[in-house]
């Protein structure tokens, strides 16, 4: 780890308006941009990251957006579970956490399957 210590120090002295962070894996499990990579012996699997501060607020169904954005922003986050999800488990868990959120943001449940 000195090693990687001394090399992001020598990194991030390229421009003090870019600085680099690192990631350390633990128990298995990386998170790299929105995907949660685990580890398994020699297995890797995927599902959708969120940083522990996700406050899961999207547009608000009253939000004066068109339906068509709304719709939309449903559609995109359940697309990005089909391609970040290695299997069809963590794929149908995260539909699941979508349609509370939907649900949480004020959405009916008939608007959210229609999108999904």
């Amino acid at each position: 780890r000195p090693a990687l210590d001394d090399f992001l120090d020598h990194i991030n002295q390229g421009s003090p308006s870019i600085q680099f962070t690192v990631e350390v894996e633990q128990d298995g499990i990386l998170p790299f941009l929105d995907v949660e990579v685990a580890r398994s012996g020699n297995k890797l699997t995927s599902k959708v990251y969120r940083k522990p501060t996700c406050s899961n607020v999207y547009m608000k169904y009253e939000s004066h957006h068109a339906n068509s954005t709304k719709s939309g922003v449903i559609r995109c986050l359940t697309d990005r579970a089909t391609v970040l999800c290695s299997d069809k488990q963590a794929e149908l868990a995260e539909r699941k956490h979508l349609l509370q959120i939907f649900i949480d943001n004020g959405y009916p449940e008939k608007y959210i399957a229609k999108a999904m």
